[in-house]
């Protein structure tokens, strides 16, 4: 049987629950698809409608004149809701507004825009307008958006219509969710919990294992291995072999594909002849010709894009080489990805193959979700993110985050969890065939042409050329933000939020005794499957290593009060956002020394962490004869996490207490957030490119709009070093 529910919208002056006032209040009391009873009350507000919500809203200033106080129509509204659950997109807007008036205060809040991130990855937007276009839902024809009632009934329908979807899906994927958000008290947990008994499945609850099994995606003869893809060879073309002896590209003959009578004239109705376009080709071929490198100053209406391309395509058919194509911008990228090589691949007379290849953060390690869904406890922003991870899963072809809806800093800081990490996923807890990440660079080493951003060019060179098949041929576009993007790979930054995120999932209090993080997660298999003349001394290290991260995470806390008092001595503090070079004289401050006084207070304690850690380490790595749980996955995260922690703090002592010469140190204040960061970034990047990317390569190829400085390469060439 459906619950009863009341999907509630409300109307206000603005958006902060302490400064604007309730215009309108609606609600709508359902079970399942029947409206039950309805409730519309416009509210004096008290002062004047500001203009831009009259227009939003359609509410003026006349329609409230004779409106009930907010006071008089809250008793009447909880006399409604009683103690019902309620509904509404973004509900935790409407609920702040009326619990700051001590309405609803205990009532559940079910978020239909949370519901929805989570049962439609693939949304291209989640407004409360866009999701009821891309579920088809129509609404009465004299509905009005941004009026409470007509609000609350859209939210009535998008709610019934996500339920459907969501029994739309496997069952055993949502029963799951359901089975491990009932140890928590997330929103909508009871939501998951009763589709999964809606359905009464007679089979045992499916695992995600198995839901990847039905797919074809894993073995099927065990689908609980460690998520064993099971591609045939044949599924991959063979990998690029590049020519012994690579013949010289036709310099002539594909400058006449852009000429006036080419095939780009003949193929595209107004297409419009560039001299400097196929200059430009011209030039690149020569660079691909001599093995040489090149700078492109190409302006806008040049066309510089068909102008690499072209010589990129032809040199790495011919010649069985990979030319890499790097951006700054995903819009450049999305162009050539999804208009420029379509173009290309159309109307050219050679077959090629091109791909975009992202970092290997960005897909995601089914192990490691495994490892994450099987935590014994989870925050609600964790199962938030699992409950898209089990839905995305079996649906997914790629692994890509980026086809998940992740809008909260705090989501997106937790996909590190599971993401592919080269840290923790290794030879020994991941094979090769059963990644995503490994399957897209399988899949690019097969690819004439790698799309790849300036980010990951650079972290393919940081790891010694791991990432990115074997190339030897490179165009940059967009190439004046070459020396930033080197500067962010070898920067560091952090702040308080992030380094209180790395303690806790280490370890964290969740209230009644109770904790979570990894040291808690090592503690419950170890204790599961040691003898009881072993688990005393598990538990001393066990305890030892909580009683470092509460020590270091009281430490940390003094830090930043320290930095902010230091911040706040400086002009306009408060007011706006300051940048603060951390330089002999600054430095010198009084109030520096007691921030230089509390660090060495919370270098010496995340240092026990460190130690507490690898004490655990070692503990651990003595019990391989005991059939502990994830036991090379447990260590592999201790080990990935004690480095973390260790380069944390050497960055750390590096800013606030012994400077490197070449380092640019500072501490950054946003005013708004009231935070504050600290800061390492080289001074000078020009001689790593040089050695690392230029040397290295056949021929480099420059091009952006602007390069030149008073028409010469001199200044941008001396940065980079690129001779």
């Amino acid at each position: 049987m459906p619950r009863v529910y009341v999907a509630l919208d409300i109307e206000t002056t603005g958006l902060d629950p302490e400064r604007d006032a309730i215009l309108e209040i609606g609600a709508v009391r359902f079970k399942g698809g029947r409206v039950l009873d309805t409730f519309s009350e416009l509210v004096h507000p008290g002062r004047p409608i500001p203009y831009k919500i009259q227009q939003l809203t359609g509410i003026t200033n006349e329609d409230v004149q004779d409106a009930p106080p907010l006071h008089t129509v809250l008793p009447r509204l909880e006399r409604f809701v009683g103690d019902t659950p309620v509904v509404g997109h973004n509900i935790g807007f409407d609920l702040g507004f009326l619990r700051r008036h001590g309405v609803l205060v205990s009532n559940q809040g079910i978020d239909t825009f949370e519901l929805a991130s989570i049962l439609l990855p693939h949304a291209s937007r989640y407004s409360l307008t866009a999701l009821l276009k891309h579920l088809n839902i129509s609404l009465p024809p004299d509905g009005q958006a941004h009026r409470a009632l007509d609000d609350a009934r859209a939210t009535h329908q998008l709610f019934e219509a996500l339920l459907d979807q969501a029994r739309r899906l496997d069952g055993r994927v949502i029963a799951e969710v359901g089975r491990i958000a009932a140890r928590s008290d997330w929103p909508l947990a009871a939501v998951f919990i009763d589709l999964g008994r809606e359905r009464r499945y007679s089979a045992p609850v499916g695992t995600l294992g198995q839901q990847l099994a039905a797919k074809g995606l894993i073995n099927t003869a065990d689908p609980e291995a460690a998520f064993s893809l099971i591609q045939a060879e044949d599924i991959y073309d063979p990998p690029l072999r590049p020519a012994p002896d690579p013949a010289p590209l036709d310099v002539d003959e594909l400058c006449r594909l852009l000429e006036k009578g080419g095939l780009f004239e003949k193929s595209f109705a107004g297409f419009e002849y560039r001299p400097q376009q196929v200059d430009m080709l011209a030039s690149v071929i020569g660079a691909f010709n001599q093995s040489r490198h090149l700078m492109v100053e190409a302006g806008t209406g040049t066309g510089k894009s068909m102008a690499y391309l072209i010589p990129a395509i032809y040199w790495a058919v011919q010649n069985g080489e990979r030319v890499v194509v790097s951006t700054n911008t995903i819009n450049l990228q999305d162009q050539l990805l999804n208009k420029d090589i379509p173009t290309l691949q159309k109307i050219l007379p050679v077959q090629f193959k091109a791909v975009a290849l992202k970092g290997r953060s960005n897909y995601v390690c089914p192990r490691r979700v495994q490892l994450f869904r099987a935590k014994s406890s989870h925050t609600p922003k964790e199962l938030r993110l699992l409950a898209k991870l089990l839905i995305w899963l079996p649906s997914t072809t790629t692994g890509d985050r980026e086809e998940l809806f992740m809008p909260d800093y705090e989501e997106q800081a937790l996909w590190h969890q599971v993401a592919s990490d080269g840290n923790v996923c290794t030879p020994r807890t991941c094979s090769a065939e059963n990644c995503f990440y490994a399957r897209a660079r399988r899949n690019a080493e097969s690819a004439h042409v790698i799309i790849v951003n300036h980010a990951l060019l650079l972290a393919d060179v940081a790891v010694d050329n791991r990432v990115i098949p074997e190339y030897r041929y490179l165009v940059v576009d967009e190439a004046h933000h070459l020396e930033d993007r080197v500067t962010d790979q070898l920067s560091f930054s952090t702040s308080q939020s992030l380094l209180e995120q790395l303690l806790a999932e280490l370890s964290t209090p969740l209230g009644r005794r109770a904790r979570g993080g990894l040291v808690h997660e090592i503690g419950r298999r170890v204790l599961s499957a040691v003898p009881n003349t072993v688990k005393g001394d598990v538990n001393d290290i066990l305890n030892g290593c909580d009683q470092a991260v509460d020590k270091a995470r009281v430490s940390l806390a003094q830090l930043f009060e320290a930095l902010h008092a230091f911040v706040a001595q400086f002009p306009n503090a408060s007011r706006y956002n300051q940048k603060i070079r951390l330089t002999e004289d600054i430095r010198s401050m009084p109030a520096w020394s007691n921030v230089e006084l509390t660090w060495d207070n919370a270098n010496l304690t995340l240092a026990e962490v460190s130690k507490a850690m690898g004490i655990l380490y070692t503990m651990l790595a003595e019990l391989e004869t005991y059939d502990i749980p994830d036991w090379e996955d447990l260590l592999s995260s201790l080990a990935h996490y004690r480095t973390r922690l260790d380069d944390t703090r050497s960055n750390l002592h590096t800013i606030l207490a012994k400077p490197e010469r070449n380092r640019i140190l500072w501490v950054e204040q946003d005013a708004r957030r009231q935070s504050v960061s600290l800061h390492n970034a080289p001074l000078h990047v020009g001689s790593l490119v040089n050695e690392y990317l230029v040397q290295a390569k056949n021929s480099v190829i420059l091009t952006s709009a602007t390069l030149s400085t008073n028409s010469s390469f001199d200044y941008f060439r001396e940065r980079l070093h690129f001779w």
